[in-house]
């Protein structure tokens, strides 16, 4: 068997995400996305160190959060491949439970009380896609080596050599960093539709994940080969900032309710309650938010309608605005001139997403389509 079809018999396809990840396997005819053991297809990035143990991964890590927050590191894809002195590392200090250190070679890296050294986001990631390595291999019944992973496409090059470095840490070969607009794109089946490619069609990729903003616009051409035109964004705006704005108001509203600071293991429960408020209100026109044992203060109960969390995230969603306008602009096209959005990323099931950003509002109202 020659390299080539050694390589298409064993690559997969991974989405390292800020807060969750997935691997893919094409099998010929179709893309599958794998599942471990117990029949879960995303995973928590999150990787947690444990005292004379081996680290946790996935989802055994997530639950250590509230139980070990100083070791359990999670969205550190924020920080991969930037500089301590970079003005976002001091936003992302604020949102972890964990301590944000500069490295030797002046990056930001992550302090670990359990094993009392500093470690790389490159180090995190490796753990992450070492996990999704091991799905992918007791899925396939394989050895898995050769990976195409996603990035965000805003990234620099010192942010992608970084995640290929910790595909090395893995123990795997990367081949490609694709783009996640162009991924997503191929994904939905864009161009596969002959009249699509004869036009060239223009597509704009809003993509709002759980920690990072792409807006890309995508020509396809007659061969079904995508040209990015232009592409815009925000390696620091996502899931994690509503999170953030949800979990203030809940850390506020718990002080007038019983007049005291909740510590940091309550900080975290009230960032986690924020989380779960937050996918249920895509559903529904009002949860409760209920915390007991919240400590000294006793029981925490709070009720949170769809459109106090509306206005809580206005602001976070606002910031994709310029990024999409900036995008247009330097395409030299106008909103009416694409032919569809694709929305992409978990914060797009939010439905004040489609409403937030003009350019989507402008295409609507133009006939074309937004999904």
């Amino acid at each position: 068997m020659n390299e080539l079809a050694r390589r298409s018999e064993s690559t997969v396809g991974i989405d390292l995400g800020t807060t969750q990840s997935c691997v893919a396997y094409y099998d010929g005819q179709q893309a599958r996305v794998l599942a471990d053991e117990e029949g879960r297809t995303v995973i928590p990035s999150v990787v947690s160190h444990r005292p004379g143990q081996d680290d946790l991964v996935g989802h055994a890590a997530e639950r250590q959060a509230e139980l070990n927050p100083k070791a359990t590191f999670a969205t550190t894809k924020r920080l991969i491949g930037r500089l301590y002195t970079d003005e976002v590392v001091a936003d992302a200090q604020r949102d972890v439970t964990y301590d944000v250190v500069e490295s030797d070679n002046g990056e930001a890296w992550v302090y670990s009380p359990v094993t009392d050294r500093t470690v790389s986001p490159s180090e995190i990631a490796g753990s992450i896609l070492g996990h999704m390595r091991r799905i992918a291999e007791q899925a396939l019944a394989k050895e898995v080596r050769d990976v195409v992973v996603t990035v965000p496409a805003y990234f620099n090059d010192n942010q992608r050599q970084a995640t290929r470095n910790a595909g090395l840490l893995a123990g795997l070969n990367v081949m490609r960093c694709v783009n996640e607009p162009t991924a997503a794109a191929l994904a939905h089946g864009i161009g596969l539709k002959a009249a699509d490619r004869e036009r060239g069609s223009k597509l704009a990729v809003y993509d709002l994940g759980g920690g990072t903003f792409d807006i890309s616009i995508l020509q396809l051409h007659s061969d079904g080969t995508f040209e990015v035109l232009a592409t815009n964004g925000d390696t620091f705006l996502g899931g994690e900032d509503v999170d953030s704005a949800v979990a203030e108001q809940l850390v506020e509203r718990f002080k007038r309710q019983h007049g005291t600071e909740p510590d940091d293991a309550l900080r975290q429960r009230l960032r986690l309650a924020a989380e779960k408020a937050k996918i249920e209100l895509d559903q529904a026109t009002e949860t409760t938010v209920v915390l007991p044992f919240a400590g000294e203060a006793g029981r925490f109960e709070t009720r949170l309608s769809r459109a106090e969390f509306e206005e809580m995230i206005a602001p976070v969603l606002a910031r994709t605005e310029a990024p999409c306008r900036q995008c247009l602009k330097d395409a030299g096209l106008t909103a009416t001139d694409l032919d569809k959005v694709l929305l992409v990323g978990g914060m797009t099931r939010t439905l004040a997403v489609h409403d937030v950003p003009s350019l989507i509002q402008e295409v609507k109202e133009s006939g074309m389509k937004v999904r």
